[in-house]
């Protein structure tokens, strides 16, 4: 399915009611797409916002783009992080890992509170790879009242998905587009 198909089924289950909160599923829904049509995506991503807005559907759109470097400078950590990169790599993969998820996990939180029963759009997600696995964050998160979009540059093969490069976790209970 190409990029501008998905833009507008994802349109037309964000204009559709809300799964019933009583009922706890994954209501995630992906949006699945090669890394190289970031760019198009975004722009789509744009035109499909204005008009959720226009329409008053219950929304809060999260560009991620900047959050591993905020949580590097809420920690003072940021000037250090980039020579600590070059010493020792992996050390700093598995700290950043866990500080981000807990960073990403309130942030959609707190959105989810903001507009119950309504989604959360996730944006610029490609900025948190390689730290973060999606299946990990989602897990945690099945208990929001919400829908959670996911913004997911990569591809599946053969059932199983791959953020940008890296297999990322099991198998998604959320709708694939």
């Amino acid at each position: 399915m190409e990029l501008e198909a998905k833009m507008r089924s994802l349109r037309e289950m964000l204009l559709a009611p809300s799964p019933d909160p009583s009922v706890r599923t994954d209501s995630s829904i992906f949006v699945i797409y090669p890394p190289e049509q970031e760019i198009e995506f975004r722009s789509q991503l744009q035109k499909m916002l204005h008009v959720l807005e226009e329409l008053g559907v219950a929304f809060r759109h999260l560009d991620l783009t900047t959050l591993p470097f905020e949580v590097l400078e809420a920690r003072g950590l940021l000037p250090d992080a980039f020579t600590g990169e070059f010493d020792d790599y992996p050390a700093l993969k598995r700290g950043m890992a866990r500080a981000v998820q807990d960073a990403l996990k309130d942030r959609v939180s707190r959105a989810a509170a903001e507009v119950p029963g309504g989604a959360i759009i996730l944006s610029g997600t490609s900025a948190l790879y390689p730290v973060i696995k999606f299946a990990d964050v989602l897990a945690e998160l099945r208990h929001l009242a919400c829908r959670i979009v996911l913004a997911f540059p990569g591809r599946e093969e053969g059932g199983k998905l791959h953020f940008m490069s890296q297999r990322d976790g099991y198998n998604y209970l959320a709708v694939r587009l």
